[in-house]
């Protein structure tokens, strides 16, 4: 859920990378590639949209709540010092890891009765494989050094994937079970607030030491 936010600012990141390359030629990629993520101007194929169907498709309908930690890496995405290369490069990292990760999840859910049709990581697992070429294209068209920028994508999909890596939570399932134990240990990483969240929101309330 809290991923929503990731998604959400990823235009954003494209306007600033459009805003920093001076020749027409290679912002036009850039605009392109905005445009695909704003559905071709159809609000239905927004990208947020798709992700909130997707929410949707496995059964959540409640209230967004946010994560410390991808708020860190969208303050860290929008506040760089990078050149235009650098972060057409860097943002290309996040395409490919995107794509990777989408084409997991999206056969991964075709396993499950989801409550509505969702087209959202299908979509990412094909068209951000595009997307981060068209990146790639123009880093290189603006600066050729190879090294530099390979060093930069690196630093960008493992960033990417710490991302992921703090997104590991008790689900409800697993919260209901422990609860009915007389006393459960629970592994928890030092954010308790996403667990203290979902305990809120139970209508059985627990105890919990």
């Amino acid at each position: 859920v809290p991923f929503y936010f990731a998604v959400e600012v990823f235009p954003r990141a494209l306007a600033l990378l459009a805003s920093k390359i001076e020749t027409s030629e290679n912002r036009l990629l850039i605009i392109l590639n905005l445009y695909e993520e704003h559905g071709e101007g159809n609000k239905i194929n927004f990208h947020t949209e798709t992700f909130k169907t997707f929410l949707k498709a496995i059964g959540w309908e409640k209230d967004f709540f946010r994560n410390p930690y991808i708020d860190e890496w969208i303050y860290n995405l929008l506040n760089n010092e990078y050149n235009d290369s650098e972060y057409a490069t860097y943002l290309a990292g996040i395409e490919y890891a995107y794509a990777l990760i989408s084409d997991t999840i999206s056969k991964h859910i075709e396993k499950f009765n989801l409550k509505c049709e969702q087209i959202h990581y299908k979509k990412h697992a094909i068209l951000d494989w595009e997307h981060g070429d068209e990146l790639l294209d123009v880093a290189l068209n603006i600066d050729n050094n190879e090294e530099h920028l390979k060093t930069i994508f690196i630093k960008a999909q493992k960033e990417f994937l710490n991302l992921y890596n703090h997104l590991i939570f008790p689900t409800f399932k697993e919260i209901d079970k422990i609860s009915k134990e007389v006393i459960a240990f629970y592994y928890l990483r030092e954010d308790y607030s996403l667990e203290l969240n979902i305990l809120n929101n139970q209508k059985k309330k627990s105890n919990i030491l």
